[in-house]
């Protein structure tokens, strides 16, 4: 198969639920897995499954009818992979990775995070460079519309100059925000930073424990600073963004879009007031079939760069690193 024009070969390793499980969820936006979405890209052909587990291979294979395999030197005996898909749990990526990088796969897909706080993926990355091969995130953030839009709005300085934000991430009672930070704050890290590109640092942490536990941080890009917190207070999943501009607001989450603009008040004589905009529900972000479609063109485009790159899922790392290492040393 030629590197260079489609279809191109996929693997994945790691069969579980964010490899294909979670397209039997009747609820969510689909495709909504690596597989459901890669079958979705015509220039993509998934040609094996890999994971140690037998169940999970036995499931696969009932469902796809492809070949599986125990391990990756298992799999590259038998082909060769133009794209490979790491959805393994974040202890095995540092590994995985390693090993499509030795075996010069061009385009590694890794989920997030990117792998364990303790662990340096510079180097690794850096080699990668070298040989010429892509490493691409699933942080799936920068591929959704709505997302996207949010990105536009602030580009386009239609509300003013952002002056600060607040971002919420809970996912219910019976996680530990710790947690919630490692497997889901990467996701809104990183968020931050593509809507505000720049050199972020950590300014402040802080942390209660009664009634509930809430980690929470004050993060900085340039003159823009504001919070990130993760509770187990809630009996809900709460994931949003509150970007307050000079000239209006913007609320962007699961579930949430809304759009304030500043107007002439229709309250007090001589002050302006926020005045929803707009506000809507995005059934449809094609959050997933994006980065099959960034995938896809980078396999077709040798000089171009993911969307979302290894270097991305580094500095979310690190980020969340420096934040739980200031709870640690507290």
């Amino acid at each position: 198969m030629n590197a260079s024009s489609p279809p191109y070969l996929a693997t994945i390793v790691g069969l579980g639920r964010i490899a294909w499980k979670l397209e039997k969820d009747s609820l969510r936006e689909k495709p909504a897995t690596h597989v459901g979405a890669l079958l979705q890209e015509p220039r993509f052909v998934l040609g094996g499954g890999i994971d140690a587990d037998f169940e999970a291979r036995r499931q696969f294979h009932e469902e796809f009818h492809i070949p599986t395999f125990e391990t990756f030197e298992q799999m590259l005996k038998k082909m060769s992979p133009q794209l490979f898909i790491i959805a393994t749990h974040p202890d095995s990526h540092f590994y995985y990775l390693s090993r499509a990088i030795e075996a010069r796969i061009p385009l590694i897909l890794c989920e997030k995070p990117l792998g364990l706080l303790h662990q340096d993926f510079s180097p690794l990355l850096k080699k990668a460079e070298k040989r010429g091969i892509r490493v691409m995130m699933n942080h799936e953030r920068r591929y959704s519309l709505d997302w996207r839009h949010a990105q536009e709005l602030l580009n386009q300085g239609m509300l003013g100059n952002p002056l600060n934000f607040y971002a919420r991430i809970s996912m219910g009672k019976s996680r530990d925000p710790a947690s919630v930070l490692f497997w889901d704050g990467t996701h809104m890290i990183d968020a931050l930073r593509f809507l505000f590109p720049g050199s972020w640092s950590l300014k402040k942490t802080w942390r209660t424990h009664h009634p509930n536990q809430v980690m929470g941080a004050t993060l900085q890009v340039g003159s823009l600073s504001g919070i990130i917190s993760v509770s187990n207070g809630f009996d809900h999943l709460v994931f949003e963004l509150e970007v307050q501009c000079e000239k209006g607001r913007l609320r962007i989450g699961n579930g949430t879009w809304e759009v304030w603009e500043s107007q002439k008040s229709p309250f007090y004589e001589g002050f302006r007031s926020l005045v929803k905009h707009e506000e809507k529900i995005w059934s449809t972000t094609n959050y997933f079939r994006g980065v099959y479609q960034d995938a896809a063109d980078c396999l077709q485009n040798p000089t171009k760069q993911p969307e979302s790159t290894g270097w991305d899922g580094w500095e979310a790392l690190k980020i969340i690193r420096s934040i739980q290492r200031s709870y640690w040393f507290k």
